[in-house]
């Protein structure tokens, strides 16, 4: 049953919960038998720039914007790892009243605050299944990050090897500690791996980290009947440690047990037995089966387009400008059969074998020197370009895994994978400039610890 206008509700029902750089997210709070009980609002920003816009060349389409994750998501990742969104009317007067509500109790981070701000133009919004509401529940949100080491094939001579020893999310943070941010040691190719001591070292290093930033990071975020937790005294019990001991009683390690253990053994099996990390892990490399760098010289040898160069408008309209809708539709009906993905039928992970053929198959596909697929409608390289849009919407997207306390529920909880937004073509030089900073930084690193005889020391990365 489709619910009811937004304006049934008093906007100061809706509560901050949380935010990326794409969305700000309000749960309803409000009467337990309204239709939107359990359920939370979606709103989309817009940076703060002259005139309080986004320039047109960074907009993704707003009919892209809400339908993207039914119409492409979904059937790529399975129905069963989405949450379930539902569009909705947007008034400005109500949306007003909301942001001055919000700003008025100062629930916003002033970095947000001073960088973006609710679209009040938006004429619509999302209204999905609350993930994070609920009395006796534990709520864990994990940005998984990216899961695979990329094949040397496409890479140049002087990034082959680092790449293919160190994944980019450990190379980036320590790209990030270098401008003075924190380094958490966490590597997402042990949170993937299916292994069970990897899957409890990944997730005692989130947990580690969350409680030395003060539940500062942006890959781990805990609620507890609806409310987010921070970090307490270390001297203290609170009632985050009460819940996760009463998840762990069917069997935890022998005491004493660390809070970060506790934490582990909590969720590592719903982690272990979700499908939606190696699906992820599965579309992430697939998607990006050229890497940053064979891409790049596909577009410069086919279009002329220079990723190193200014990246512009221009240079986005050269390539076809941002995809829309029916763009991505079409595109998803012809290479899901590639992606090991049936018409109607569930996602589960290839084996192998099917992985090595759909890749070999997807780099024919793209490296054609014209279009082979007389049903395509675009040329290789602009199949390349969403294919690489869409595997760095993967890479971004956020878990929630939610973990009821009744104790006549099983340990094992639910997995639903969030924050799955359509990336602007854009950003393509900014994923180029990225990339080459990274291992410039990296490349430093090995040659100061190979300086002093200590490149040894340096963790490499392994999947599976």
């Amino acid at each position: 049953m489709p619910l009811p206008p937004l304006e049934t509700t008093s906007p100061i029902a809706w509560q901050y919960t949380a935010e990326g750089g794409a969305n700000l997210v309000v749960s309803f709070a409000g009467p337990a038998d309204s239709p939107f009980s359990g359920h939370a609002l979606r709103l989309r920003k817009r940076k703060k720039r002259a005139g309080g816009v986004k320039g047109g060349e960074d907009a993704v389409p707003s009919e892209v914007d809400v339908e993207f994750g039914a119409r492409i998501i979904a059937p790529l990742l399975g129905e069963a790892n989405v949450v379930v969104m539902e569009k909705v009317p947007l008034s400005r007067d109500w949306l007003e009243e909301l942001v001055e509500d919000m700003r008025a109790q100062g629930v916003r981070p002033a970095e947000r605050e001073a960088e973006d701000e609710v679209d009040l133009d938006t004429p619509e919004g999302v209204v999905v299944e609350d993930l994070i509401a609920g009395r006796g529940v534990i709520a864990v949100e994990i940005k998984p990050k990216w899961g695979f080491l990329p094949s040397p094939t496409h890479l140049s001579p002087s990034t082959a090897s680092m790449k293919t020893t160190y994944c980019r999310t450990c190379m980036h943070r320590h790209y990030k500690a270098s401008d003075g941010e924190g380094s958490d040691g966490f590597c997402p190719l042990d949170l993937y791996s299916g292994n069970s001591a990897r899957v409890h070292k990944a997730l005692e290093q989130l947990y580690g980290s969350w409680m030395s930033s003060e539940g500062g990071i942006n890959n781990l975020r805990i609620f507890l009947d609806g409310k987010k937790v921070l970090p307490g005294n270390a001297d203290q019990a609170s009632p985050l440690d009460y819940a996760l001991d009463h998840l762990t009683t069917s069997g935890p390690p022998a005491s004493p047990i660390s809070r970060a253990s506790l934490f582990a053994h909590a969720l590592a099996p719903t982690l272990l037995r979700t499908p939606a990390l190696p699906l992820l892990r599965e579309l992430q490399s697939l998607l990006d089966v050229l890497y940053i760098e064979g891409l790049a010289s596909l577009l410069s040898r086919t279009t002329g387009v220079d990723l190193a160069r200014h990246f512009g408008p221009e240079e986005v309209q050269k390539l076809g400008g941002q995809p829309r809708l029916d763009e991505w539709i079409e595109w998803v009906g012809r290479y899901s059969p590639l992606l090991g993905r049936q018409q109607g039928g569930e996602s589960s992970p290839l084996s192998h074998e099917e992985w090595d053929q759909s890749k070999a198959t997807l780099e024919s596909r793209f490296l054609a020197s014209s279009t082979s697929d007389e049903g395509s409608p675009s040329p290789p390289w602009r199949d390349a370009i969403l294919a690489y849009l869409l595997s760095a919407t993967f890479k971004d997207c956020s878990l929630i895994i939610r973990l009821p306390l009744d104790s006549a529920a099983s340990t094992v909880g639910t997995v639903k994978a969030i924050d799955l937004d359509p990336k602007p073509m854009n950003r393509l030089g900014k994923y180029w400039r990225m990339d080459r900073e990274i291992v410039e930084c990296w490349k430093e690193r090995l040659e100061r610890m190979e300086a002093v005889g200590r490149a040894g020391e340096v963790r490499q990365c392994r999947e599976g």
